[in-house]
């Protein structure tokens, strides 16, 4: 797919992207990120408690908190947590589920010891840290909910 072309010569996805990258986020006033395209969002039942484990489990980074929205921090990607009627988003929990059908892949600097303080505190690891026939080193962990999150040293 070609992108149009403006009067200038540049793209109209050049421009979005680079107006993307000024933009101000209302809810968090901080600068929108201009390189994350794609932004999770996971269901929770009580959002104020996801953001308490995955700060204290998975070191993520608390954004914004209200009672049924949260947007957190892992590195440079931005997920978005939300406890919002089910009928509203069309969206449950895989607890609510009984099951996943998704995984969120986080590349990690460091797994032997993002793993060693994950298990520490107590995540259920699902599959053990294990080196990959691709060449990777990773593990994957259920949160509260029941979402998988696999914790790996590779990234595309």
């Amino acid at each position: 797919m070609s992108a149009m072309k403006t009067s200038g010569g540049r793209s109209v996805r050049a421009s979005a992207a680079r107006k993307r990258s000024t933009e101000t986020n209302t809810v968090t006033g901080r600068r929108a990120s201009s390189a994350q395209t794609v932004y999770p969002v996971l269901r929770y039942s009580d959002v104020r408690a996801a953001v308490e484990w995955h700060e204290r489990v998975f070191e993520l980074e608390r954004m914004f908190v209200a009672d049924t929205f949260a947007m957190m921090r892992l590195g440079d990607a931005v997920i978005m947590l939300s406890s919002s009627p089910a009928e509203d988003l069309h969206l449950n929990s895989p607890r609510v589920l009984g099951g996943s059908t998704a995984a969120l892949h986080v590349r990690v600097a460091n797994v032997d010891a993002h793993h060693k303080r994950t298990a520490a505190a107590g995540a259920e690891i699902v599959r053990p840290l294990e080196n990959t026939e691709h060449g990777s080193r990773d593990y994957n962990a259920r949160d509260i909910e029941g979402h998988i999150w696999a914790f790996s040293t590779y990234g595309p």
